[in-house]
């Protein structure tokens, strides 16, 4: 165990891309015995019957694919922080993720916001879908990423433009940077 953690560990360190570092991370992860606590749903540190129970609702919506049901549960339920799912604590242990519960939630409220954005319902005009997009914005919140104490220092500040260069390979970072920017 601690010869199989040391290893991962050095090839952590040494990872050159993101996907090596995600695979060694996730090797680690195993090794460690962290997918039990990722996989139980209880936590003091978020409100998990609640997420559960918004698990079931999303579930239904999707498989019933009533957009304005949709549209209408998600006005009436979206907050940025439902049940303290963005605690920091619940994202310090395992290195590529944290709970199932909270990951398969945003999953799922994803692809409500994909059936939303892509249905063909006609009843649904596009002022009302991006009148919806807003709305939901501002329930949400805009996220940010912050690269700090480094722009006088040059290691830092060559560490800086390695973490954004990664980010820039990655499908989502380039598909969030074309959808944002006209805002």
């Amino acid at each position: 165990y601690r010869y199989d953690s040391y290893l991962s560990c050095a090839k952590l360190a040494r990872a050159k891309t993101y996907d090596e570092w995600f695979n060694c991370a996730r090797k680690l992860d195993v090794i460690e015995g962290f997918y039990a606590w990722r996989n139980d749903p209880q936590s003091k540190f978020y409100d998990f019957e609640l997420v559960q129970g918004r698990l079931a609702e999303m579930r239904k919506l999707d498989a019933d694919e009533d957009i304005s049901t949709i549209i209408h549960w998600m006005q009436s339920g979206l907050m940025r922080n439902l049940g303290n799912m963005n605690d920091s604590r619940l994202y310090t242990r395992f290195r590529t993720g944290t709970k199932a519960a909270i990951q398969e939630h945003q999953r799922l409220l994803a692809g409500l916001f994909q059936r939303v954005c892509y249905a063909e319902d006609p009843s649904i005009s596009l002022d009302a879908r991006l009148s919806f997009f807003l709305e939901c914005r501002h329930a949400l919140g805009k996220t940010a990423l912050l690269l700090s104490g480094g722009m006088n220092n040059g290691v830092a500040h060559a560490h800086h433009l390695g973490v954004v260069r990664a980010l820039l390979r990655t499908v989502w970072m380039r598909a969030r940077m074309h959808t944002n920017k006209h805002t």
